[in-house]
């Protein structure tokens, strides 16, 4: 059978080996060794190659094989077909249809010096990150998303500060805070079995502080967004009744580590860089920034920064001592000068 007949053997029979569903399909020979699979009324067209297929049936000579793995070829294909058509179509209806789409409003973390920000992006800054926003389309087996943009709020017709309480407000429904102990992490990622403790959920309302905890959401995806809920970074600082240093693991979570005194916050940041160099792929890597949260003053900032502040402040302070001490003792020199000229 050569190599047209064999194209034009599989558009003729192969209904035989499809589902009932494509009954009412139109199969036809196309360009270039395929096919053609539409449905009536509808623009959309199919298109399947049979030269793997043809090859195949060189070499074995039996097409009722070669028949049902086209067969089964086309309707994945068709399935993949139908679901990025639901796909557009919930696309468009959300870009459409705010109300909607506030709906599915999502925060991203990201650090403007660590990774590209797209000049078109909606942001909001927090400090040395950025904040960023997406309408969250995800599925049971991807994660599907919309990017908010200028063009997009324009056509919403609805200002930043709109987008950014309405994703606040929307917060609890997917981006739910999770808070447990590290070591008890890595155990469930690694060998499975019941989920870690959420100490958030506790009734203790104090955690030990001298551990290291991770700080994530449920679906562990895109949790280091989380920090834009300042209850949740409120609400650790009182657990642990200390301040604590936030260290970003990943896009997906934060590490906690409690303010104990024994690394420098410029050690904890080379670490955190040893880290991102050699265990985190690019595409989860957030910065290389640590942050500290000062559990009296409420206060998030960059580590190093407060660092060099109290740092410079132990300066001022050294400064103004040796100028009192300079003062006291210009004071006992005219003292004592006082003194001996009385007694003159």
């Amino acid at each position: 059978m050569k190599r047209e007949e064999f194209v034009q053997f599989v558009a003729k029979n192969i209904k035989y080996h499809l589902p009932s569903g494509f009954k009412d399909c139109q199969i036809e020979v196309g360009k270039h060794m395929g096919l053609t699979i539409s449905e009536k009324n509808s623009p959309s067209i199919l298109k399947i190659y049979l030269d793997e297929a043809y090859e195949t049936f060189t070499q074995d000579r039996n097409i009722f094989s070669v028949m049902e793995n086209i067969a089964n070829k086309i309707t994945q294909a068709w399935s993949e077909k139908e679901q990025m058509i639901d796909k557009t179509n919930r696309a468009i209806e959300l870009v459409n249809d705010y109300d909607e789409a506030k709906k599915y409003l999502q925060t991203i973390l990201r650090d403007p010096d660590f990774s590209n920000v797209p000049s078109d992006r909606i942001v909001k800054e927090m400090g040395s990150y950025v904040v960023l926003y997406q309408i969250n389309m995800d599925n049971e087996t991807e994660h599907v998303s919309i990017p908010v943009t200028d063009k997009l709020i324009n056509h919403w017709e609805i200002t930043q500060e709109q987008l950014y309480q309405d994703a606040i407000e929307v917060q609890a429904s997917w981006n739910r805070p999770l808070l447990t102990d590290m070591l008890e992490m890595q155990f469930y990622l690694a060998v499975g079995g019941a989920s870690p403790d959420n100490l958030l959920n506790t009734e203790s309302k104090q955690i030990d502080n001298i551990g290291l905890y991770i700080l994530t959401n449920e679906d562990l995806n895109n949790g280091a967004a989380i920090i834009i809920q300042e209850e949740v970074i409120r609400k650790v600082g009182d657990m642990l009744q200390n301040n604590y240093y936030l260290l970003p693991s990943s896009r997906h979570e934060l590490l906690i580590y409690p303010d104990n005194g024994l690394m420098t916050a410029k050690e904890l940041q080379e670490m955190v860089q040893s880290v991102n160099s050699t265990e985190v792929s690019p595409e989860d890597q957030l910065s290389d920034k640590v942050l500290f949260y000062d559990q009296k003053e409420r206060r998030l900032e960059l580590a190093t920064e407060r660092e060099e502040r109290l740092a410079e402040k132990s300066k001022e302070a050294q400064k103004e001592n040796a100028k009192s001490e300079s003062k006291e003792s210009s004071e006992k020199k005219e003292n004592k000068s006082l003194k001996f000229t009385i007694r003159l």
